[in-house]
């Protein structure tokens, strides 16, 4: 009953703000849940003072550290960002059996999660309704298991052997 976040703890483009006030609406409705903040940033002192003054339980912030482990024992992964390119902690996050809930708040994350599929997509700055679904996926085992499971067929898409063959094709068509 892990919830797991990785990035730089900002407030610019990763967003950590908006987790912790996520995490602010939902702590008391899922109170077997712990949320670990992995990462450093400008805004890290900041948000512990936050979280302190308003008396917000049950989150970590734990610096920056491999994220194996935490990709190991988490259930759900958030992410918060303005934008991102290709995110390596999304991948990460779901090749190790996580549940990813995303803002759609850039393209490139459709192409990585299909909603409720492999994944959840939220309106891009909805902290009301990223609150509902995290509360929604923490509570749902069998949902949770349904989007591990179709993990896979979007991580495929990934994989170097296939990306391999897009990559000769294009060179292939300069010729």
């Amino acid at each position: 009953k892990e919830i797991l976040f990785v990035g730089n703890i900002n407030t610019t483009f990763k967003r950590a703000d908006l987790m912790v006030k996520i995490w602010q609406r939902v702590f008391n409705k899922i109170p077997d849940w712990q949320l670990n903040m992995l990462g450093n940033g400008p805004a890290l002192e900041e948000l512990k003072n936050y979280v302190n003054y308003h008396s917000i339980e049950r989150i970590n912030f734990l610096g920056s550290q491999n994220p194996i482990s935490f990709y190991e024992s988490a259930s759900i992964f958030c992410m918060t960002s303005t934008t991102e390119g290709q995110s390596m902690a999304l991948l990460e996050a779901m090749s190790f059996d996580v549940a990813p809930i995303v803002f759609s708040s850039y393209d490139g994350v459709k192409e990585i999660i299909k909603d409720n599929y492999s994944g959840v997509l939220v309106k891009a700055f909805s902290i009301e309704e990223y609150a509902r679904k995290l509360e929604y996926l923490a509570n749902n085992i069998r949902f949770r298991k349904t989007i591990v499971n179709n993990v896979y067929s979007t991580l495929e898409r990934f994989d170097i052997d296939e990306i391999g063959k897009v990559w000769l094709e294009k060179i292939q068509d300069l010729d």
